[in-house]
Formats: structure tokens, sequence, C-alpha cells
């Protein structure tokens, strides 16, 4: 509807400036002009009453349109809007604000179903720390706000600081001595969100050094290691962590390690750096029964095998959930020397059951069934039932 407004427009511009300007019809009456200069006055004016009229057609449809959106659920605002949680003098004001991304607990972020946004209830510092207003943070630090007081997610100030980054806010709440033992709602600390925002090294490293316990499990039973050991870009803040004597061996709610985690997600740089330590435990498996040294060779990893099996203790004989042993798995990827090397830490007296491996390795062929034979000749003794 512009657009139509607009060419009437264009056209009555257009007439105007076709219209002789030698015949001076502005200054003369209506009698004096000519037939010409009449004609294209009127065409002038209708042009003009036809903008109007077009003009007057579309706001009046536009209020139309506003008049049925009544009923309808508003957008909400852009501005931030203060409530006061009590009629209390002492009761802080918290701001609502829209949430992001990292504010849906990180579920269903992406349905494809319509859902009314999640609004997260925030204190004015937390929003001057996510603005990053080094002026409001020290205004409001003066008038002895409470800085570990959380927003509706159970994310404390010093969090937020952390997940929005600046050298002069962050310098403010941390002389304040804040909380480091806090949790939010999913039961992060302050480490966990450091290392998902990607801290500075040499601020994360400051910090863990006045921090006493770094063994605290989110909801999920993940511990600072273990979120630290799941990605190679995290393996500086993993270093330090270890650094902090913190359990090695600790496991999440599926019974799965800092090195289970790390090999699952084959981030090379934590698997080494978990392995440097003595006190790892080798043989912990999760709940599908899968050991370390199971899940290497699945994946493919044969040098950390080699590794685990050179761990002290190493047990290789026990099962998962589909009764498959880690030399199962060796002769099904067709690896000759991780089976020799399996069969050198199996124990030594008799009766323990290989049927299913050695089978397999003579439906497979090549020359593993070999190794089985050199295994038996060379002493070592295992009860076979043939098919």
């Amino acid at each position: 509807m512009r657009k139509k407004v607009f060419l009437s427009l264009l056209c009555g511009a257009i007439l105007v400036s076709s219209v002789p300007t030698n015949s001076g019809w502005i200054s003369r009456s209506w009698r004096r002009m000519s037939t010409s200069d009449k004609f294209m006055t009127g065409i002038l004016s209708a042009a003009c009453l036809v903008g109007v009229g077009l003009m007057a057609y579309d706001k009046m449809n536009t209020n139309a349109r506003y008049d049925k959106l009544d009923g309808l659920p508003k957008r909400p605002s852009r501005r931030n809007s203060v409530i006061e949680l009590s009629d209390s003098e002492e009761s802080p004001s918290v701001e609502l604000e829209n949430a992001g991304v990292e504010d849906l607990n990180e579920s269903h972020a992406s349905s494809s179903s319509a859902k009314p946004a999640i609004k997260i209830a925030r204190t004015p510092l937390i929003t001057a720390l996510m603005n990053c207003q080094a002026k409001q943070v020290k205004k409001l630090m003066s008038q002895k706000v409470d800085i570990n007081e959380p927003d509706s997610n159970g994310k404390t100030p010093f969090m937020h600081a952390l997940a929005n980054y600046d050298r002069k806010t962050f310098g403010y709440i941390w002389n304040k001595q804040p909380d480091l033992t806090a949790q939010d709602n999913r039961g992060w600390n302050w480490t966990m969100h450091a290392i998902a925002n990607g801290l500075r090294i040499r601020q994360f490293t400051a910090i863990l050094r006045s921090t006493k316990d770094v063994d605290n499990i989110d909801d999920n039973g993940i511990t600072p290691v273990m979120y630290a050991a799941m990605d190679n870009n995290r393996s500086n803040y993993l270093s330090h962590l270890l650094g902090k004597n913190c359990a090695l061996n600790a496991q999440d709610n599926d019974n799965k390690t800092a090195l289970a985690h790390a090999l699952e997600t084959q981030s090379n740089r934590a698997i080494e750096e978990l392995l440097e330590y003595d006190d790892i435990d080798p043989n912990l498996a999760d709940n599908d029964l899968k050991t370390p040294l199971m899940k290497c060779i699945i994946n493919g990893q044969y040098n950390y095998a080699d590794d685990l099996l050179a761990f002290d203790g190493i047990v290789v004989q026990g099962a998962d959930i589909h009764d498959n042993t880690a030399l199962y798995y060796a002769i099904q990827m067709q690896r000759q020397v991780l089976v020799r090397a399996i069969l050198q830490k199996y124990p030594a007296p008799a009766g323990i059951n290989m049927n299913k491996e050695i089978n397999l390795a003579t439906e497979l062929g090549g020359e593993i069934p070999g190794i089985f034979t050199n295994y038996r000749l060379g002493g070592g003794v295992f009860n076979h039932v043939s098919k």
C-alpha cells in the first residue's frame, strides 16, 4: 500500500514539473489560464486526492490489523522491567530478562513446537556484570549489595563475571571475596563455568589457588576433572585441576570416570595426562561394564591400550553386558600384537573359559588362532570346548 501512495505522489510531482513555467499559472487566476494549464492542474489535484485517499485507507487497514491482534500474546518488550520481590525496603529488586541460549538449561532449545520464552530473574548486580558496566558494578558495590545472591538459575554474580569477563568488573567482584563453593541449579560451581566460557588460564589458576574443594559434582555426577577431560581444548584446565589432588577415580551417574570420558570423546591430551598418574584405576567399568581397555580397543586407540596393559593389577578377563571381553574385541579388530599382549596378562590357573574368543578367532581365521596355540604350548592353561 505504501508503494501505491509513493507512486501517486510521484505522478503528482511529475505533473507539476511538466507544467510550463512561462504560462505563469500559479500567479494567474483560473479564468486567465489556458485550457492545457487547466487540464494539467485538474490532473495534479486528482493525483493528490488519490494519494491522500490511499494513505487514509492504509491507515484504516493498519488499525484494523492491530485491533485483531489485541487478543493475542504480545511480543516481549526489549526493555528490562524491574519488580520488587516484596513490600519490604530491604528486599532487593530483580530484573526480568529474556533467557539466552545458555539459560534454557540446555534442553529442547531447538524444539519445533512454539514455547513461551523462559524469563530469568536477575539482580541489578548480575545485569550490570552481564553488560560489563563497570561504573554500575562499582556503584552497587558501594551500596553493600549481596555479592552472592544468585539469579533464578542459581548462577551467582561471580559465575556471571566469569561468563562475561571484563577486567574491571571481575576485579570488583573478586576483591569482595565471593563464595567459591556456590553451585547453580545444575550443580555447576565456578570451575565448570570458567572452563565452559574459556576463562584465561592465568585467571583460572589464580582463583584455583584460593579454592579448597575441586571435587564437587553436578546433577549428572560430573566433576570438574571429568568436564575438563571431555575436550582436547580443555586440557590446560585439566592439568591444573589434577595438581589440586582431586579424585581421579570418581565416577558419575553412569559410573564413568574422567578417563572413560576422555576415551569416549577421544580427547588425546586428556588421556595422556591422566595415564601419567599411577593412582588411576584402569579396571573401573561403566554401567555397560566396559573397562577403559575395552573402550581403547573399540575406538581403535591401540597405543593407549598398551599403556593400560602396563599398569600393575590390570584385569583383562572381565566381560561387559554383552559378555564380551577385551580379548574378544581385540580378536574382532584383528589386532594380533594386542591379542598376544592381553593373553600374557591372563591368570595362569585352569578353568578360565575362552570358548567364545577361540571360536571367534577360528571363524575369522588368519594368524590369531596360531597365537592361541602358541599360548597353550607356552604354558598358558585354559578350558576350550569346541562347537
